[in-house]
């Protein structure tokens, strides 16, 4: 298992010089534990608490077969290959999101998250975003680990005075192959800015340290 930072940061006039303690942002059913599915068996989106642009049957899967090497599945522990041992989200051709909150300005949100490739489905195209109002503000869209491997995967994402209503994370799949998601989290950190002088004001401190350096002499 592997680990990917991406950072994606909305361009301000200012420094950040300060931050808040970091607060968790609880998502429902990040591990896609529910609904309990019997032992290679799926479950719904709409059972699991998550929404999707198209409904699909298709969606937490419990893998007690051969697609992921190891003891994996409903009840398992975590010597398998899956993060937590559980059961997970197949992402195959789907588009999933949950209502988490509402947008904060001038706040760092980070986004932690599983994919996964399976031993025979194909390595899958995935994508995550951090949404403010439906309008993306951080994205991180790639081709999922080898086959047979899950890799723990960070995106942040920052905003700026200017926000509009609720906030989203978002997870699709396109292409072919399968990406496979678990264990999901979120969390917050408010920041503060210095602001950072106009090319005039900066003249004018010049001219005004001038101006001290020659009463000096």
């Amino acid at each position: 298992m592997g680990k990917r930072v991406l950072s994606v940061m909305v361009v301000m006039l200012g420094l950040v010089v300060g931050t808040a303690a970091a607060g968790v942002i609880p998502i429902y059913n990040p591990s896609f534990d529910l609904p309990d599915v019997p032992s290679g068996d799926w479950g719904s989106v709409a059972d699991s608490g998550w929404s999707a642009a198209t409904p699909s049957l298709y969606f937490v899967y419990d893998p007690s077969d051969p697609r992921f090497s190891g003891t994996n599945g409903d009840n398992a522990n975590s010597e398998g290959v899956l993060p937590d041992g559980g059961q997970i989200a197949n992402l195959d051709r789907k588009t999933v999101y949950q209502v988490v909150g509402v947008t904060q300005p001038y706040t760092m949100y980070t986004l932690t998250f599983w994919i996964g490739t399976s031993k025979s489905d194909g390595v899958g195209t995935y994508g995550a975003e951090l949404l403010d109002d439906g309008v993306a503000f951080a994205t991180d869209k790639d081709s999922g680990p080898v086959a047979d491997s899950f890799v723990q995967l960070t995106l942040i994402g920052q905003t700026g005075a200017s926000v509009s209503g609720d906030l989203s994370i978002q997870f699709s799949h396109v292409g072919a192959g399968i990406a496979w998601l678990d264990m999901v989290e979120l969390s917050s950190e408010e920041y503060t800015l210095a602001p950072v002088p106009e090319p005039a004001g900066l003249g004018l401190i010049g001219l005004a340290a001038l101006g001290l350096r020659r009463k000096r002499r």
